[in-house]
């Protein structure tokens, strides 16, 4: 932890931190530990805009390479924005969690899908927006995200209900999912078995798989260590294929493939080139796509021998990754694993 001094005024339960005043943009309320990134393309390209180091919004895919820290508090909502309080990367603060977590031991990253943009929950990249968990806590009572769960207007199929005593009042996020499902933030009405609870609201027309976690509340917090870089993870993201259909892949830091379903043609993707020398791109599969695959056209790659072209990467099964980084003119592997190259 660089940069740390010692006062002994300080009382040593105190945890080293930096704290910022940041303005944020929108109007949403903001638990406590919520990732943030600054909104460094605001207003006129041209005119040096002082704004864009202080003014926060919700992650996202464009804004992602500008993580800049997590909330101190809660916040209410307020329509037209707010002032209000970060820890910078580099502090040892409280982040909102997805997952359970070990002292030491487990890393997590912001995520920047809409359905839970600002929680940490899967390990990405590392590099801010990233950390590591200096706490042992249990929020979490359930978790599938092997694409083997299911949603059937407010009913959700899955395992462990019972084991991991899900009870009402319980928050359920559906992450990723089949075309049809709504992902989000729901509430538990009541738990019928170990593998069938009730929602409070209805999350799809027909019964159709999805991936999800359930917390004991609607905001635990981890005490961990904020990543200070140098650079930037582009924290993380879902990303589900539809059939046929083209779904955005951004080229900033890690994404999860949806799996579990069958879609009977290739989704597609593209690949587009880095901005920034030694950027990385990690994708790995959740769960198993029957039939046909997730394909990403690479628009400039190159294999790991250095002369082979990386036209495109499949992803149809669990497990399966992928790491590259921006070389200059074009994409270089760096690691595969069971993914299908062309």
């Amino acid at each position: 932890m660089e940069g740390l001094t010692l006062d002994m005024a300080i009382p040593e339960v105190q945890a080293p931190a930096k704290k910022a005043r940041v303005f944020f943009t929108g109007s949403t309320a903001l638990p406590k530990g919520w990732g943030l990134c600054f909104d460094a393309n605001r207003g006129t390209a041209a005119d040096a805009d002082g704004r864009r180091g202080r003014h926060v919004e919700l992650p996202s895919s464009t804004n992602c390479m500008w993580f800049a820290g997590v909330t101190v508090r809660s916040y209410a909502a307020k329509a037209t924005g707010q002032w209000i309080e970060i820890y910078l990367p580099g502090s040892l603060c409280q982040i909102a969690v997805g997952v359970d977590t070990v002292l030491d031991t487990t890393l997590l990253t912001c995520s920047k899908s809409g359905v839970d943009a600002g929680r940490f929950t899967q390990a990405g990249l590392p590099g801010k927006g990233t950390a590591k968990a200096l706490q042992t806590v249990t929020g979490q009572k359930a978790t599938l995200l092997d694409g083997t769960g299911s949603v059937n207007a407010t009913a959700l199929t899955g395992t462990g209900f019972v084991t991991g005593g899900v009870a009402a009042g319980d928050t359920v996020v559906i992450v990723a999912a089949e075309a049809g499902v709504t992902a989000g933030i729901y509430t538990v009405a009541s738990v019928t078995n170990a593998t069938t609870l009730v929602l409070t609201a209805s999350a799809s027309a027909s019964a159709l798989k999805c991936n999800y976690y359930i917390l004991s509340a609607a905001n635990p917090v981890c005490m961990a260590y904020l990543d200070p870089g140098p650079g930037q993870s582009g924290l993380q993201q879902w990303l589900s294929p539809l059939t046929g259909a083209a779904v955005d892949l951004d080229e900033w830091g890690a994404t999860f493939v949806f799996g579990g379903v069958t879609i009977a043609a290739n989704s597609t993707g593209i690949l587009a080139d880095g901005a920034e020398i030694g950027r990385k791109k990690f994708v790995k599969g959740m769960g198993t796509l029957t039939t046909s695959s997730y394909v990403v056209t690479v628009t400039n790659g190159i294999q790991a021998d250095g002369a082979t072209a990386l036209a495109t990467f499949s992803i149809n099964a669990a497990a399966e990754q992928i790491l590259l980084e921006w070389a200059g003119p074009k994409w270089k592997l760096i690691l595969n694993l069971g993914t299908t190259l062309a």
